[in-house]
């Protein structure tokens, strides 16, 4: 399910930012296919902490392409990008599981270890 959702959500964002609408809420159908992964990564995530990585980087790609977030979702966005948030993560999650599926430049940078120290040095892909 994990994967299915990151997959479309990242043809959504791909899609929106080929057509270039930065401002699409509630215009487009590939915006409402993105906030509906987005919201279902969010609930996803209280059940298990392998969603985290994904949806920040989902997020941050989203942010990155500027893409409107919705106003629902602002407080998870300062909640992962939050450094109680990131000392979690950094504890909990030791994988190198494909987190980051716009990481085009090579698949290593889309690694989960390889996001979370990123972030941690402050730095983005």
């Amino acid at each position: 399910m994990l994967h299915s959702l990151l997959v479309t959500a990242y043809v959504a964002l791909d899609m929106l930012r080929a057509e270039n609408l930065q401002n699409a809420i509630g215009k487009n159908e590939c915006y409402s296919a993105l906030l509906g992964c987005l919201t279902a990564l969010e609930q996803m995530r209280t059940s298990t902490v392998f969603v985290e990585v994904p949806l920040r980087a989902l997020l941050d790609a989203t942010s990155q392409a500027r893409i409107e977030i919705p106003p629902t979702l602002i407080p998870l966005v300062a909640r992962v990008q939050s450094p109680e948030w990131l000392s979690t993560v950094v504890s909990n999650v030791q994988s190198q599981y494909l987190s980051d599926y716009s990481a085009h430049r090579n698949s290593e940078d889309g690694r989960t270890d390889v996001l979370i120290a990123s972030w941690m040095a402050g730095t983005t892909l």
